[in-house]
């Protein structure tokens, strides 16, 4: 493995981490980045990537940071942090025909990820009142 690709995959792995320190907590970021680390190396050398050019394949098809943080929050079912309305997150993936490793992570880049279940000994809210027309 030479330097660029190697600073390549070490500035990604940042990336992903201040995205995620602002969305995870410390213990889940971790988890995340070193699973990415590890995923990243195996793919570098099942594809014997060396070159900037091909490890940024593989970096591509994880998709960008916040992507990647947003696919992680609906993993570990932390829905109240996924800020649904701000365009970024999990729906970055969607859509991707590059999204090969980030299958292999568990990560479903073709579809809108599945909320987490609801805690049944928790109160579940009142639907919402019928709307009247004046």
């Amino acid at each position: 493995m030479n330097f660029e690709s190697d600073h390549l995959v070490l500035q990604y792995l940042g990336e992903v981490g201040d995205a995620a320190q602002r969305r995870l907590r410390p213990a889940d970021r971790a988890r995340l980045v070193e699973r990415l680390r590890s995923q990243i190396n195996s793919e570098r050398e099942r594809l014997n990537a060396h070159t900037r050019g091909s490890v940024q394949v593989i970096l591509d098809r994880l998709g960008t940071p916040d992507a990647v943080v947003g696919q992680e929050l609906y993993r570990l079912g932390d829905l109240r942090n996924t800020g649904a309305d701000d365009g970024v997150g999990a729906m970055s993936m969607r859509g991707s025909r590059h999204a090969t490793v980030a299958r292999q992570m568990g990560f479903r880049a073709d579809s809108t990820p599945i909320p987490a279940v609801a805690d049944p000994s928790r109160p579940q809210p009142a639907p919402p009142a019928p709307r009247v027309s004046p």
